[in-house]
């Protein structure tokens, strides 16, 4: 006879998560009020600038509503947050990019630069 035993938890008023035992891990906060003011503060300077995807080098649709096509704006993270979640909030690490390009990039480590271009190839208005 096999008898299965669960686990149970729940979370406390202070944000941490309380397991059976006694045990307690630490609620991770996904977002903060002044990550939310970088990011708006971020998206303005780029748009403003007309700012091209630092992955692609082509000109950003920052008209369309942020994440909903593949050339709209998208806030990228110069490391990957899954790799390095310290640096989730720090705004010295956000990158203008496409929506279809960070998806593409996923969690990969940033792309080694090719050097100086011999002449500018694209045209930013």
């Amino acid at each position: 006879m096999m008898t299965t035993t669960h686990s149970t938890s729940r979370r406390s008023d202070s944000g941490t998560k309380h397991l059976q035992g006694g045990d307690h891990m630490p609620r991770i906060r996904k977002t903060t009020r002044q990550f939310e003011k970088d990011k708006a503060t971020f998206f303005s300077q780029c748009k403003t600038q007309h700012a091209v995807c630092w992955l692609c080098g082509m000109p950003i649709d920052y008209e369309a509503t942020k994440n909903t096509t593949d050339d709209s704006f998208n806030l990228d993270h110069l490391y990957p947050v899954s790799k390095h979640p310290e640096l989730q909030f720090d705004p010295a690490g956000f990158k203008p990019s496409h929506t279809s390009c960070n998806r593409l990039r996923s969690n990969q480590d940033p792309p080694t630069p090719i050097g100086t271009l011999s002449r500018q190839w694209i045209t930013t208005a």
